[in-house]
């Protein structure tokens, strides 16, 4: 049988993995960046684009990305209110 000790440290361990700060875009990204929006179904939701790069195309390594995967053209201003 294990002392009180030796089970409090096993909880403080096992405390310590749990406890994490969650981490947002802003806070895991570089500045030039970008995140794909998934929902719970793999769904495309969105496009994440850095700051200052707004008004500027997607990249092309992204545009094709997205493209194969969900048949959207991130480019396309048609596709503007759809993707949030």
């Amino acid at each position: 049988m294990q002392s009180i000790q030796e089970y409090i440290k096993q909880l403080q361990k096992r405390l310590e993995k749990m406890s994490h700060d969650y981490l947002g875009l802003d806070d895991t990204l570089d500045t030039d960046d970008y995140g794909v929006i998934l929902d719970k179904d793999g769904n495309l939701k969105g496009i994440w684009i850095p700051r200052d790069h707004e008004d500027e195309d997607v990249p092309d390594a992204i545009v094709q990305l997205v493209q194969e995967k969900w048949g959207i053209d991130v480019n396309d201003e048609s596709n503007y209110g759809y993707l949030h």
